[in-house]
């Protein structure tokens, strides 16, 4: 028998995520589907479980959720656990896909230089950010000053994010 919240999930919303998300092992689709369903504070965390061959050395994970019906701009975060190692991957309408080795973890400085470099799009793409930093230079007197306010905002955005991102504090929607 399935969970509740698994049995309640709609038929449209698995198909919708089942033909969205995949994983190839030598060029070959490994079956999927969702494992388990979970909902609190208005959001729904699926956990979708793919099964490839045994003996599989390097996967190929698709993730095309939201893209192209909601937001081309969507960032999907994902939870990857492989062999009792877990990883976070990060998929965008231009990278919907990625490709894990099974036997060689992937190094920390890989995994920082994406996120940097998302945040660095995330600012420069975010005109409210913009605008609002713009707004903060306004009173800037001396380029001192102007160094401080956007160091200030760079770091309680960055303070924020990662308090949200691990659960530490949570706003009801």
């Amino acid at each position: 028998a399935e969970a509740p919240e698994l049995a309640a999930l709609p038929q449209a919303l698995r198909r919708y995520v089942d033909d969205r998300l995949s994983a190839f092992a030598d060029g070959r689709r490994c079956p999927g589907g969702i494992e388990s369903a979970t909902t609190a504070a208005g959001r729904v965390r699926l956990s979708w479980r793919a099964r490839c061959p045994p003996g599989t050395r390097k996967v190929r994970l698709g993730f095309a959720l939201f893209f192209d019906e909601v937001d081309p701009r969507h960032v999907g975060f994902a939870q990857i656990r492989v062999q009792g190692r877990e990883r976070a991957e990060l998929f965008r309408a231009d990278a919907r896909e990625v490709e894990v080795e099974l036997r060689r973890p992937r190094s920390t400085l890989t995994a920082l230089g994406r996120y940097v470099w998302l945040g660095i799009e995330h600012i420069a793409l975010g005109f409210d950010h913009l605008l609002f930093v713009a707004g903060l230079c306004l009173g800037a007197r001396r380029p001192r000053d102007l160094l401080v306010v956007v160091t200030s905002f760079t770091l309680a955005h960055s303070l924020t994010l990662a308090l949200a991102a691990l659960r530490l504090v949570a706003i009801a929607p």
